[in-house]
């Protein structure tokens, strides 16, 4: 999102930026973008290959080739 549309979208009363409002708008945005659930099976999946050391990379690669689709993660989502 811009920069202008982020302002333009949150601005107060008085017509200045309510970083507050913004805030509470992200959090509303991202909070049911959790990818690695308590108990779901994509984080069984990567806690398993964890446990085994393997990389990351080599985690979410093994996704993609999966018969079975559990979902998919980004290399960056375990940092």
């Amino acid at each position: 999102m811009a920069i202008s549309t982020d302002v333009s979208r949150h601005r107060g009363e008085a017509g200045g930026y309510d970083s507050v409002d913004a805030g509470r708008s992200a959090l509303g945005r991202f909070r049911g973008l959790v990818k690695l659930r308590e108990g779901s099976a994509l984080r069984g999946h990567v806690s398993a290959h964890i446990g085994k050391r393997w990389s990351p990379q080599q985690i979410s690669g093994t996704l993609a080739s999966m018969p079975h689709f559990i979902g998919r993660v980004s290399h960056e989502t375990f940092y």
